[in-house]
């Protein structure tokens, strides 16, 4: 009888003990969890910043080519260094949908495509590229990006290629 009575106050006792010590360990497997969601996010965050941060000068080599191309009364023939280095990162850092935009474009260009064609892919491209740096809703026209690269006095240009490769 004696011994019933101890092992009930035990287990008065030691239930309540267990019950603290495995709150106390669940407690302190919660704030680690958490405190590694956290980390893993701002990892997250930083990867995401870099990535966009190299689209951004990756996008800046291709719009810097584009506008010296539309400066030109004929296409250019194609820098082979620059196409190599831009090709390999556009291939890392680049959109599914620009760089199919990009191969299709390469494509056509090495099968003579008509330079008044070229520029209207161009602009399809700036658009895709818009896209990828944040815009995603972007209402914008090929001719509207084109206007922000390049000087007023080409203008009237541009809108002579749209209607040309339009019709």
């Amino acid at each position: 009888m004696n011994n019933l009575i101890i092992i009930e106050i035990l287990k008065i006792i030691v239930a309540p003990i267990v019950i603290v010590v495995v709150a106390i360990f669940l407690r302190r497997y919660l704030r680690n969890r958490d405190q590694l969601i956290e980390e893993y996010q701002r990892h997250q965050k930083n990867l995401e910043l870099a990535v966009y941060s190299k689209r951004g000068d990756l996008y800046e080599m291709l719009i810097n080519f584009m506008t010296e191309t539309i400066k030109q009364d004929n296409y250019q023939k194609l820098d082979t260094n620059f196409m190599a280095e831009f090709k390999s990162k556009l291939a890392f850092y680049g959109s599914d949908e620009t760089l199919r935009k990009f191969i299709h474009i390469m494509e056509r260009y090495y099968n003579g495509i008509p330079y008044e064609q070229l520029i209207k892919e161009y602009g399809e491209l700036f658009i895709l590229v818009r896209r990828d740096m944040g815009y995603p809703e972007t209402r914008l026209s090929p001719n509207e990006i084109w206007r922000c690269y390049i000087d007023i006095k080409d203008w009237k240009r541009i809108d002579k290629l749209y209607e040309i490769s339009e019709h």
